[in-house]
């Protein structure tokens, strides 16, 4: 019997789909690889603004002929055993009648990594798959599909690690964590890095100009010349595999969840997994049956400069993972994970 071979479209952020290709080749299938796109006039995405979007009906049609075109290609003529999803935005119903006539057992699989109520419509394909799994618990409940947090990967320990490592990308959210929790550690030990990530500001008295407008026209303020200057942003990006590597060499990684969604990080699970230590503002991760205090520390911006000292003592003591609790975060490797979606 000849090796199986699986379509997967997914969003190439992050280099995620990198790692599924890798775990999908080391468990002997044959990938293809389209990535997903993303409209900011697409009528089902929740976070463009409407005056952007298009008639549903209009934005069909148009992606039902870049799918056509694109299954039509000889880069894509195979026959596929498994069609595996992550997320799907702008997939249309074109591309399962289109797989299905080539092979009409093939196995359709969904994996959401952002929630359907205030991100993205996902559920308008449901119909299409034979199984859908989502990292966020209130979706879960709302549609009645299983939970399933995002995969851990192994990573070596070769670059320098921190006592504490926080990065993401800026929001005045996550600033107000990060600072609140750089000043406690500041006095702890000098081998850490808190930093967000924010394009350079070219011309930083018009982006003060834009930021007294901006509340004027209902918009949110962008970044400010005091939190450009506050020693936390950096115009510099880790790459994906650096990041995980810096996850694997530190004692303590920073975590935040987006407002809009309850599930975790694909940066939590990645710490998880490597034993690390965590501190995070998701407010629901202490549901989750690998959950501990003596590896997870839940905080809320407005609670941590009164847990000062049990910040500090959180990072200086040794995390123990038991047996039990080992077993249940092995569950996630992207081995493990794999199987449970598409076997």
């Amino acid at each position: 019997m000849g090796k199986k071979r699986v379509l997967l479209i997914a969003p190439d952020w992050m280099g995620l789909h990198n790692d599924i290709i890798e775990g999908l080749r080391r468990q002997n299938y044959l990938v293809d690889f389209i990535a997903e796109k993303r409209y900011l006039y697409d009528p089902f995405y929740s976070l463009s603004r409407r005056k952007h979007q298009k008639d549903e009906e209009e934005f069909l049609n148009e992606i039902e002929i870049y799918w056509r075109e694109l299954l039509s290609l000889k880069q894509y003529s195979s026959i596929y055993d498994i069609l595996f999803v992550v997320d799907g935005q702008a997939l249309h119903p074109c591309v399962f009648s289109m797989l299905k006539k080539r092979n009409s057992r093939i196995f359709c699989a969904n994996y959401l990594f952002d929630r359907i109520e205030g991100v993205y419509a996902f559920n308008r394909n449901f119909n299409y798959f034979d199984r859908i799994f989502t990292f966020d618990p209130h979706d879960a409940v709302v549609f009645r599909i299983p939970l399933l947090q995002i995969y851990w990967v192994e990573s070596d320990t070769s670059v320098i690690g921190y006592d504490i490592f926080g990065y993401g990308a800026f929001s005045h959210y996550r600033y107000k964590v990060f600072k609140a929790v750089s000043e406690i550690v500041a006095e702890l030990t000098n081998n850490y890095l808190i930093a967000l990530y924010h394009k350079n500001i070219k011309f930083p008295i018009l982006n003060d100009i834009k930021n007294v407008i901006r509340p004027i026209c209902g918009l949110t303020k962008g970044v400010t010349s005091k939190q450009l200057k506050s020693g936390l942003i950096t115009n510099k990006t880790i790459p994906t595999d650096e990041f995980r590597k810096i996850i694997a060499s530190s004692n303590v990684v920073l975590d935040t969840s987006a407002p809009y969604q309850d599930g975790l990080t694909a940066r939590f699970m990645w710490a998880l997994g490597l034993g690390k230590k965590i501190i995070t503002t998701n407010n629901v991760v202490n549901q989750y049956d690998f959950y501990s205090p003596d590896q997870v520390l839940m905080i809320s911006p407005d609670s941590i400069v009164n847990r000062k000292d049990e910040i500090i003592s959180f990072i200086k003591y040794e995390c123990k993972t038991d047996s039990i609790r080992r077993n249940i975060i092995n569950q996630y490797r992207i081995d493990n994970w794999l199987k449970t979606i598409i076997e």
